[in-house]
């Protein structure tokens, strides 16, 4: 009975670990393709609301960009 409550504890926690680590991935796509398509001359509120990142962000990355150049 504990070892498989274990089992199951273990289990969930594993697929946290792999849904946050999902999240993660997603979340640094978009910010990776927000700065291509900055770099395309895409406006950056067309690409807030393509991406589902916040405008700021979108913005805070548009300027690393020109600063970069």
């Amino acid at each position: 009975s504990q070892y498989a409550a274990m089992n199951l504890h273990d289990r969930d926690l594993i697929r946290q670990v792999k849904r946050e680590a999902l999240a993660e991935g997603i979340q640094q796509k978009a910010l990776e393709d927000a700065g291509n398509l900055l770099r395309e001359g895409i406006p950056s509120d067309v690409i807030a609301r393509c991406t589902g990142l916040p405008l700021e962000q979108v913005q805070e990355i548009e300027e690393r960009i020109l600063v970069h150049q």
